[in-house]
């Protein structure tokens, strides 16, 4: 219980300090569902690393990795190497801007820890040799039907029984091939996953006798489950729909702003002479002692 309460609080001062300043599209409401699953699986016993595919500058994977507990690892999955097409407003590419916000935020990971890699070109076999069996496994990556076909065939060989499957553009029209292999590979004969919850962003898995388990986590805790719109039927299993408040929504899209503005105004005053910032933009984490 006091690791549970540990983790938590850490989480949460990720979340107030430093998650807007941290550049990604995962929104507030799936950063708090991340929260309450992670720490729900620690506070009922649930163990194992957590990993994500397509980690882009770490706004979604410092929350897995904060949820570590004890000898717990975390491992983030990116080719890193499109950094021309992905600069950041201070002119960093992915992977620059990935190591900048670890040292930012004091993480220490082993080389074992980040992998410089297609998901194509991996296997579960070198997940479990990196990080051991997975409680939580986010799938950012690739969104064409190989790509996402492939993450969930690796997620399912890695998972622990009790563990998670978040997938990310499950209902965007961008990207119509997450949902088609996602349902293809759901409906496999052999298949012990069902969807369980889902947002406007993402879709959350998990094993079939797993599913209350996981439902009534999320219904215990106030604030998520003042934001479930309804509850519908996947392939008949029951799973919950949340979305975000509209004050919520006028708030983050605010706060954004807010920081956005704040690192174009550093950016002018620096006149552009660096490469990144010259003094940290993130407040630092305090080491655990």
């Amino acid at each position: 219980m006091k690791d549970y309460r540990h983790i938590k609080k850490r989480i949460d001062r990720y979340l107030r300090f430093n998650f807007y300043r941290t550049d990604g599209l995962i929104s507030r409401l799936d950063a708090l569902i991340f929260r309450e699953l992670v720490t729900g699986q620690v506070k009922q016993g649930v163990r194992g690393s957590l990993v994500e595919i397509g980690v882009h500058y770490g706004r979604s994977f410092f929350l897995l990795a904060l949820g570590r507990s004890g000898s717990e690892k975390a491992l983030a999955v990116d080719l890193f190497e499109d950094d021309a097409l992905h600069t950041n407003r201070e002119g960093i590419g992915r992977f620059g801007g990935f190591r900048n916000n670890c040292r930012k935020y004091r993480f220490d990971f082993s080389d074992a820890e980040i992998l410089k890699s297609s998901s194509l070109e991996i296997s579960a076999e070198e997940i479990l040799g990196r990080v051991g069996e997975v409680r939580f496994f986010s799938i950012d990556g690739g969104h064409t039907y190989e790509h996402v076909a492939n993450d969930l065939r690796l997620a399912e060989k890695v998972l622990t029984r009790d563990g998670v499957i978040c997938l990310d553009d499950m209902f965007s029209a961008l990207w119509p091939e997450v949902a088609i292999a996602t349902f293809d590979w759901l409906r496999a004969a052999d298949n012990r996953f069902v969807p369980f919850l889902a947002t406007k962003e993402k879709l959350y898995l998990c094993d079939s006798d797993y599913a209350s388990f996981y439902l009534a986590m999320m219904r215990d805790d106030e604030e998520l489950n003042s934001r479930v719109f309804r509850s519908i039927s996947l392939l008949s299993h029951e799973a919950i729909v949340l979305l975000p408040s509209l004050t919520s929504k006028v708030i983050d899209r605010a706060i954004a702003s807010l920081f956005s503005i704040g690192r174009l105004a550093k950016i002018a005053r620096s006149g552009n002479e660096t490469q990144g910032p010259s003094t940290p933009l993130l407040q630092t984490l305090p080491t655990k002692k």
